[in-house]
């Protein structure tokens, strides 16, 4: 690789770039470009340019798997840049839907890496010199960007690029179609709101990957993976506000990963069975509306009705993916009841028109204008401080606080709910109360227990997974008898009589665990 002469105006630009992205039809792109919200905001006309980007990375990738992207730019005016930036960033911070990157930036005399530069302005921890010698160009991205310069107020400056095109690594390739909006002044909230009004316009879905991840996407062949929910990082001295930001932030986050690797895998392409993707997003569904309530104490009266829709929305969304969640567990919970399962035959039911029509109707929900609609007025709630609009003087207080002080009241409450929903083996719906007690126990004291000591929380976390464990299982094999007794599969008598034993077995257990679940000291009553 040649290392080109370096420009005499070489001096590397280092920054942040907050961006949301999202995806839409070129049609409709070219419509936005142009439409009369955008244009009379706009500072100056569009611009228009034409951008060709090689990736460049060593041929097993080192650099992605440091969480590094290196780029050189050719536009259609003859300037070239080279950029480093960071990957992941959605995950690595505390953000939801807005991407927060790192980034170093230097003109160039020529179409050709200045490796030389890799070793300047603190890049070199990102790159390390071993690797240079090593890099080669991965994949190249074809753009024809249109660009907009939005200034929705005095203090906010938004850059709109429109992006047209194709990102290709060797013969296989991917349709790029998507609007960045880069926030260059004012508060992120501005980005939702924006991205809101435009999806009021025309069809919008948020962009979880840069164009970055879709081109390494493109040369591992690997699709999106499904996204586990990350431990909450909060302190003793964060505030209820603060601890509010964060936990919303980290289900919307937990949403927005998931999304791609779901809508792939209810597409019901042969191989693509595995729902993980599905299931993980209602569980932050369930967190987010849960949190929303949980901390219905601080959040102003005026923006109380917003909290209770947005956490009917999570509802609907929620039930909405159940049906295809629901067969997604079917092999699993017969794998765990003993039912032998032929390797070269489909799992009972998982074939039947009732589970395809499941996840038509699960990726339908997803890709519906509702879902983003959703991600993005609660995102722009809570990054405008619409919630906290209008607190009184006690709420103010509470806010303030450090949320140490104000959590444990909240988590006995939910405690006491839990005991006083109590245990009956006959019960059916006393089960299923208990059990959304204890789901609504476990988010919260899952959340907050890393605001006290580790060994004090592991004793009872531990009881509280145990019961909420045996309380699953019997639930999921109820569901799954019922499902494998819908119209058009084969009945078998003999597999729905080790159900029906299983479940019995688990109402078996219940006692004794439910006894010493009650035994266990709640650990936020001990710090």
């Amino acid at each position: 690789m040649a290392t080109p002469t370096v420009s005499p105006h070489a001096a590397g630009v280092s920054g942040r770039e907050i961006e949301l992205k999202l995806h839409s039809e070129p049609q409709f792109l070219h419509q936005l470009a142009e439409h009369q919200m955008l244009t009379a905001i706009a500072v100056g006309p569009a611009v228009v340019r034409r951008q060709t980007t090689t990736y460049y990375d060593t041929p097993d990738q080192l650099l992605a798997a440091r969480g590094v992207a290196f780029r050189v730019r050719l536009e259609d005016d003859g300037r070239v840049t080279q950029a480093v930036k960071t990957l992941n960033c959605m995950s690595a911070g505390d953000t939801a839907a807005v991407a927060i990157r790192r980034e170093w930036e230097w003109p160039l005399l020529e179409d050709e890496p200045n490796l030389a530069l890799l070793g300047r302005d603190g890049v070199d921890q990102l790159v390390p010199s071993h690797l240079l010698p090593l890099l080669r160009p991965l994949f190249a991205t074809e753009i024809r960007r249109t660009v907009l310069v939005i200034r929705p107020d005095a203090l906010t400056t938004i850059e709109a690029a429109f992006d047209i095109g194709v990102v290709r690594a060797g013969a296989r390739q991917l349709p790029i179609s998507e609007i960045e909006l880069e926030l260059r002044a004012g508060k992120v909230g501005h980005l939702f709101d924006l991205a809101r009004e435009l999806q009021s316009i025309v069809p919008l879905r948020i962009a979880g990957e840069s164009k970055a991840e879709a081109g390494y996407r493109l040369v591992t062949g690997k699709p999106p993976a499904p996204f586990q929910s990350e431990p909450t990082s909060l302190s003793p001295a964060t505030t209820a506000a603060e601890a509010f930001r964060h936990i919303v932030r980290h289900c919307l986050r937990q949403l927005l990963h998931n999304e791609d690797c779901a809508v792939l895998a209810l597409e019901g392409v042969p191989g693509r069975t595995d729902l993980t993707a599905v299931r993980n997003m209602r569980h932050a569904l369930r967190r987010l509306r849960h949190c929303l309530t949980l901390f219905g104490p601080v959040i102003s009266a005026a923006a109380g009705p917003q909290a209770a829709e947005f956490a009917e929305q999570c509802r609907t969304l929620g039930r909405r993916l159940a049906p295809a969640s629901n067969w997604s567990i079917v092999e699993p919970v017969l794998r765990l009841a003993g039912v032998e399962l032929r390797a070269s035959a489909p799992v009972p039911g998982t074939d039947s028109e009732a589970a395809a029509q499941a996840n038509v109707a699960a990726r339908k929900a997803i890709l519906a204008p509702e879902f983003t609609a959703l991600v993005l007025s609660c995102g722009g709630w809570l990054e405008q401080d619409r919630w906290s609009d209008e607190v009184d003087e006690e709420q103010r207080r509470l806010l303030g606080q450090p949320i140490t002080e104000i959590v444990s009241p909240w988590l006995e409450d939910l405690y006491k709910k839990v005991r006083k929903s109590g245990y009956d083996k006959g019960g059916e719906e006393d089960l299923k109360r208990l059990r959304r007690r204890l789901r609504r126990l476990f988010d919260a004291a899952d959340g907050f227990r890393g605001l006290f000591a580790l060994a004090l929380a592991r004793p009872f976390m531990a009881g509280l997974v145990n019961l909420r464990r045996v309380l699953d299982d019997i639930d999921d094999l109820r569901q799954t008898n019922d499902l494998l007794r819908a119209p058009g599969i084969p009945a078998d008598t003999a597999r729905s009589a080790l159900l029906v034993r299983r479940i019995s077995e688990g109402h078996d257990q219940l006692p004794e665990i439910w006894k010493r679940f009650r035994q266990l000291e709640p650990f936020w009553k001990r710090s």
